[in-house]
């Protein structure tokens, strides 16, 4: 069985969704041509062909700061899990 690959994501520090895309191709080495977009980023997830663990640490200041646009982020990210298997989520509060 493939050893997973895992990626944690600090979103502390995300006030905006530009710092919110800009971290998310930052921490899972996303390609330059990234659309920083969530269309962009479901892409990137359900096309992921080894298992792989994304854990979203700090999310606490992000959902604050981004309101609705949060809850569209994490709703693509719980998507994209959902249709790949290879995918797994986690969220924790803190670091």
């Amino acid at each position: 069985m493939a050893e997973n690959k895992t990626y944690e994501i600090d979103l502390s520090k995300v006030d905006t969704e530009r710092k919110l895309h800009n971290a998310l191709q930052k921490g899972l080495a996303l390609p330059d041509y990234y659309g920083k977009n969530l269309d962009a980023l479901h892409d990137c997830l359900t096309d992921i062909m080894e298992p792989t663990v994304i854990t979203f640490v700090g999310y606490k200041p992000a959902k604050k700061a981004l309101e609705a646009a949060f809850y569209a982020f994490r709703n693509v990210v719980e998507d994209s899990a959902a249709e790949n298997k290879n995918l797994t989520v986690h969220w924790r509060r803190r670091k």
